[in-house]
């Protein structure tokens, strides 16, 4: 039975992988105006997706990009949701752990 349950956590975890959430902010005054860039598997993937974004929009220097790990939806709800994320690994290039 310890032998089944140990297994089964080892795949479990073995099998869940971090994800990365990336969201643009073009103007870095107004954080409510927030632009999804997409969910990637690591970090270099969204920051590339981020910085990508702001240069598209030609705001890179205006605005700024956030890649979050792990983000859930807040309980509020709503069209345009608030997100939470276990740890904000990266904003605008700059490395930084928020909990």
């Amino acid at each position: 039975m310890r032998l089944a349950l140990a297994t089964a956590f080892v795949i479990a975890t073995a099998c869940t992988r971090d994800r990365y959430r990336a969201d643009v902010y073009p103007d870095h005054t107004d954080t409510h105006r927030r632009i999804f860039a997409g969910e990637y598997e690591t970090l270099k993937d969204c920051r590339t997706a981020g910085h990508s974004v702001l240069v598209a929009l030609d705001r890179y220097h205006d605005g700024f990009y956030e890649c979050g790990r792990d983000c859930r939806p807040s309980s509020l709800g709503g069209p345009d949701t608030l997100w939470h994320c276990a740890v904000v690994t990266e904003v605008h290039g700059v490395v930084v752990i928020t909990r």
